[in-house]
């Protein structure tokens, strides 16, 4: 018989040994390609593509520069990029666990109710991220071609330090803790921003470099959360996440850390002149960002508490930058 687990309730202090599994009967068994929108985390892109449009929107700011279809290229290739590092990541997790032998915990996903439901058909999940990053790449090169050999090499970058990331043999996700997490802070945050921005206007200013902290910060926290969810699977497979490593409570503490560091940052840019005062509308996010501690436990006892998180800090992330841009564009027109 098939066996699947049930989430954990012992503290994550135990070692692999000293955790019982709780046997239960799986739900339903599916192909991983059914369930392949939640594998790759594609209710979050639109939040990953808020760094090139915000870089987009600085350049034509500031240089008055904007392409539409740099634009459009610009997207295809991070939000490529951002899939195709997710359907690596969650068939290397796969492999991971048939190569710790652990019969127990095959092909486990939990979902936002507690169900349990058995993958099959994997291959299916690498062969579309080798899609996805081959059509980043193809979206990249005619990038490159339009805009010049930076766009390459930060495309390159940043493609490089997110299968670091997620893929072996170097994977250093699973093993650098919390520092690990500067991987995706700059493959998806940072460098989407000045990779946009450079398609745009050919050239780097201050301006970018110091406007981009605030929304990658943002976008590095809607990763950290997502561990949130899995973080008792992470413990059994052994991964060096934040949420493993530092516990929940903690990762919640530093959640909150960065973004407050992340609205402050937009009150600096604009206080020095950096951003128009429009900019302050940016502000308008922090209710929808700070909500869910008003009402969660710290030990973040159920799923649900750990979704309405990340669902929080996804549309944060994606709010914050649609507000910024009609801050530039009000300026720009009034």
């Amino acid at each position: 018989m098939i066996q699947a687990i049930e989430r954990n309730p012992e503290p994550i202090s135990m070692s692999g040994p000293d955790a019982v599994p709780v046997p239960v009967e799986p739900l339903e068994t599916v192909p991983a390609l059914d369930r392949l929108p939640y594998l790759v985390r594609l209710g979050s892109v639109h939040a990953l593509l808020t760094p090139v449009i915000w870089g987009a929107a600085l350049a034509w700011w500031q240089l008055d520069r904007l392409d539409v279809w740099v634009f459009l290229l610009s997207l295809a290739g991070a939000g490529s990029l951002y899939l195709a590092t997710h359907a690596f990541g969650a068939y290397f997790d796969h492999k991971r666990t048939q190569q710790r032998g652990q019969q127990s915990l095959p092909d486990l996903l939990i979902r936002p109710e507690p169900t349990l439901i058995y993958l099959t058909d994997w291959g299916d999940v690498l062969s579309v991220g080798w899609l996805l990053l081959i059509f980043g790449g193809l979206a990249t090169g005619l990038l490159t071609y339009l805009a010049g050999w930076p766009v390459l090499f930060f495309g390159g970058l940043s493609a490089g330090i997110a299968l670091a990331y997620a893929v072996p043999p170097i994977q250093f996700g699973h093993r650098s803790g919390a520092f690990g997490e500067l991987g995706p802070l700059v493959a998806f945050g940072y460098l989407p921003i000045l990779t946009s921005f450079y398609a745009q206007s050919g050239t780097l200013t201050a301006l970018v470099l110091w406007a981009a902290l605030p929304v990658a910060l943002l976008v590095a926290l809607v990763g950290l959360y997502y561990q949130l969810i899995s973080w008792r699977q992470d413990w059994r497979l052994r991964k060096r996440t934040p949420a493993v490593t530092l516990q929940p409570q903690l990762v919640l503490d530093i959640g909150a850390v960065v973004i407050g560091v992340g609205f402050v940052g937009v009150l600096v840019l604009v206080g020095t002149n950096q951003l128009p005062a429009w900019s302050l509308l940016g502000l308008a996010a922090l209710p929808l960002a700070l909500g869910p501690y008003a009402h969660i436990r710290r030990n973040l006892s159920t799923h649900r508490e750990s979704v309405s998180l990340l669902r929080s800090t996804i549309a944060t992330t994606a709010t914050i930058g649609l507000l910024l841009t009609l801050a530039l564009w009000l300026d720009k027109g009034l």
